[in-house]
Formats: C-alpha cells, sequence, structure tokens
C-alpha cells in the first residue's frame, strides 16, 4: 500500500507564541472568535509540554465569558477523524467545550456535542444524552474525539476511556441537521457555579480515512485476529506489506465505539475485551485507502 494511514491535520503545543498574546492573533487561519466574544489567550501557568498552553479563563461565573474561542476543522462531511487534546481544570474552577457542526456559528450555531467540566465530574451532553465521569481537578485529562463521518458516528474518550457516543447527524437536543464537521468551541464557562478556567495543550487533528469507499468484508491477505471467539485480549496483525500508523476501531453490532481507536505503530495491536458483553463485534481497519472490516465475536 502507497497511501498513508493518516494525515495530520494540525498539531498545536501553544509554545513559540508569546505569553499573553490571542490564538486568533497568532493563527487566524485556523482560530476564530465566536461571535461576541473575545480570545483565549497562551498562558504559562500550566503546560503538559513545553513551557505554554492556551488558557480559557471566565470573568463570569454565572454566564461564562468572555472568552470564546473557535478551532476550525473544516466543514467536513467525509471522511474519519480524531481530534485530541489535554486539558487542566484547577481545583474549584471549570471548563467548558463543543462540537460545532459548521465554523460559521452565526448567532447561535449547530451543537453536536457539549462537556463541561466542574467540581470533579465530567458531564457530556450529546443526541439528547448526559452521560458522566470523574476527572481529577489539577491534574492534566485526555480528551479525544473521535468522529466518522462515514458511518455517521461520534464518540468522546476521557482519559482513554470511552464516555458517550452518538450518531453524529443529531444536535445535543436530539434534532436531525447535516452531519458536518465545522468547529471545537473553547468557552471560558466553568457550568454556572464554578469559575471557569481551564488550560488546553498539545491539540492533534488526524484525519485517519480519506473516506469515499465502501469498507470490505474481504479479509484475506489484510491481517490476523486471534483468538476469535474471544473471551478476553483480541490480537490483530497486519500482514507484510500494510501501512505502519494504520487505524483500528473496535465496535459493536450498532456501529458505536466500544474502546479508544489504536493507531499501529508497527503491525500488532490488542484490545481488551473482558468486560464487554457477550455478541457480535467489528474491527475496523482504515489502512491509507484501503478499507476492510472482520466480525469478533465475544463470548
Amino acid at each position: 500500500m502507497s497511501t498513508t494511514a493518516q494525515t495530520t491535520l494540525l498539531a498545536e503545543s501553544f509554545d513559540g507564541y508569546t505569553e499573553g498574546s490571542g490564538m486568533v492573533t497568532n493563527d487566524p487561519a485556523n482560530w476564530a472568535i465566536w461571535p461576541g466574544g473575545e480570545d483565549q489567550v497562551v498562558s504559562t501557568a500550566f503546560a503538559q509540554s513545553g513551557t505554554q498552553s492556551l488558557g480559557c479563563i471566565s470573568t463570569n461565573a454565572a454566564n461564562g465569558g468572555p472568552g470564546d474561542l473557535l478551532l476550525r476543522l473544516g466543514d467536513r462531511t467525509s471522511g474519519v477523524y480524531d481530534l485530541g487534546w489535554s486539558m487542566l481544570v484547577p481545583s474549584g474552577k471549570g471548563g467548558y467545550f463543543n462540537i460545532q457542526h459548521a465554523e460559521n456559528v452565526g448567532s447561535s450555531g449547530s451543537f453536536g456535542l457539549e462537556v463541561t467540566f466542574a467540581g470533579g465530574t465530567v458531564t457530556a451532553v450529546a443526541a439528547g444524552q448526559t452521560l458522566t465521569t470523574a476527572y481529577v481537578p489539577g491534574e492534566w485529562t485526555d480528551v479525544l474525539i473521535n468522529v466518522d463521518l462515514e458511518n455517521d458516528v461520534a464518540a468522546l474518550f476521557i482519559n482513554g476511556t470511552s464516555l458517550i457516543t452518538w450518531e453524529f447527524r443529531y444536535n445535543t437536543a436530539n434534532a436531525e441537521v447535516t452531519p458536518q464537521l465545522g468547529a471545537i468551541d473553547f468557552f471560558s464557562y466553568g457550568g454556572g457555579t464554578d469559575m471557569g478556567e481551564a488550560y488546553v495543550d498539545d491539540v492533534s487533528f488526524v484525519q485517519t480515512s480519506a473516506g469515499g469507499i465502501g469498507i470490505s468484508e474481504n479479509m484475506a491477505g489484510m491481517l490476523r485476529v486471534y483468538p476469535n471467539p474471544v473471551q478476553d485480549v483480541v490480537t490483530i496483525e497486519l500482514a507484510e506489506g500494510s501501512t505502519a500508523g494504520a487505524s483500528i476501531r473496535l465496535v459493536d453490532a450498532s456501529g458505536r465505539l466500544v474502546a479508544r481507536p489504536v493507531i499501529l505503530p508497527m503491525r500488532r495491536a490488542q484490545f481488551d475485551m473482558s468486560g464487554l458483553t457477550a455478541g457480535v463485534y467489528s474491527l475496523r481497519l482504515d489502512d491509507g485507502d484501503q478499507h476492510r472490516v472482520v466480525r469478533v465475536i465475544k463470548q
């Protein structure tokens, strides 16, 4: 296979900018301000890597703001994407972000996902669902959002664990909208009680599949999956000639992600399925312009 398995669209560590400078001033091609809001600024208060991060600090606990920054994602309607960053919320403070279906949010926007950090609890809202998990105030939290526009499925992972999955064509109120990946909004907000103060570092936006090519059931010569059926850990090995860097996703019968996607550094990966219910699952391989799927039976 001659095509690479993934394309990095953005990698931002916030180092190299002047402390206190706004990200729209630094990089207007990738960042924009929500109408009526203000820029978020580069901070040296905390950093996951290097010495700087993006500070999202509110001056109004009840309503949040004024900082309200959009990361432009390109109004994408096809392909598979991983969007991730590290986020730190100090003790007694809160943080917030959401997914927008369009880069041009207008006066109100179309929310695909809303996530609030407050009091040690992460609350995620998508497609009429509300789910929660814990985070540790004052420590860096790993955030990963996978959006599969080919199959209308999205998932949010917190520290490597799936928190919420949803059909991307629905907004947070469960109304059907155009399934388009427009922007991430980093808003200075802490849930309405806590003052918003959050730090974002090491943002990456990666396209793992170009889309437009159907997924084939023909696995001959592509990979080995064993044991199958499986009770605990399933192992995936790609054949010689496959691209190191291919992505593999484990999904249930409805197409929902049940484990964090794996990018193969070599040609071997494993998924722990011991905590999943018995049934039929699928391993989906995206390797450049090749797309494959194999069924796995969990006993």
